[in-house]
């Protein structure tokens, strides 16, 4: 189990799962972090990313992502942004104006082989959870069966779990997963996980995932690259 490390910054306080001192890197993941604030007084400069894929999924609130040429698209609840950074790509993020915000972010590194000529914006209007089981839901965001699709092989789900539910979740062996509870105490691969904490697995079938108070889980999983193979 990782747990999250919280930080505060500008008035955005944050909950920092990677890297942290205790989990270090786990490529290709570069960054992994939930944050929440209230607009700031002064806005933000875009920063820029290379050679990266970033996803912001709005868990509550508005949030506003700021483009290189100063247009703002304003992100609600539920739905997200994904941009391909390649070769480099510059954005800001941040609470709509009058309006707090809570989302997730995911900062992923490009593969070369087959990295786009040019940026991208991809808009993510994520559809309705849809039932998985008795008391689960699920909802595609990033992947084959979600509304966009990643140049590096992210893929994105969010799990919504009734209190007394459970879930058994396929993986693909080849792949690393983050599966972050950001509401309510679950037990994944019967061990307990807390809010603002997460399961790290790699080469694994598949994952139980058990709510017995009920809970929301953000799960991203990415291709192992080669450098960080066995």
């Amino acid at each position: 189990m990782a747990r999250s490390d919280a930080t505060e910054i500008d008035g955005v306080q944050g909950h920092v799962l990677v890297p942290t001192p205790d989990q270090g890197a786990w490529p290709p993941f570069v960054r992994f972090a939930e944050s929440e604030g209230a607009a700031g007084l002064e806005p933000a400069e875009p920063h820029p990313h290379r050679a990266e894929e970033v996803l912001a999924y709005v868990v509550d609130g508005r949030l506003v992502n700021v483009d290189p040429s100063g247009r703002s698209t304003e992100l609600k609840g539920g739905s997200g942004l994904l941009l391909t950074a390649s070769p480099e790509a510059r954005h800001d993020v941040g609470p709509a104006t009058g309006a707090r915000a809570r989302w997730i972010s995911v900062v992923a590194h490009l593969p070369e082989q087959g990295r786009p000529e040019a940026p991208s914006y991809h808009p993510i209007d994520a559809p309705p959870a849809r039932p998985i089981g008795t008391g689960v839901e699920r909802r595609d965001l990033v992947g084959p069966h979600g509304p966009a699709r990643s140049a590096g092989g992210l893929e994105v789900a969010e799990y919504l779990l009734a209190p007394h539910s459970a879930v058994e979740i396929p993986l693909d062996v080849d792949r690393r997963s983050i599966a972050y509870v950001f509401e309510g105490t679950g037990r994944i691969q019967d061990r307990e996980v807390p809010s603002h904490s997460a399961a790290l697995s790699e080469r694994v079938e598949r994952l139980m995932v058990e709510g017995p108070s009920g809970l929301r889980l953000f799960l991203a999983s990415l291709p192992i690259p080669s450098y960080a193979a066995d």
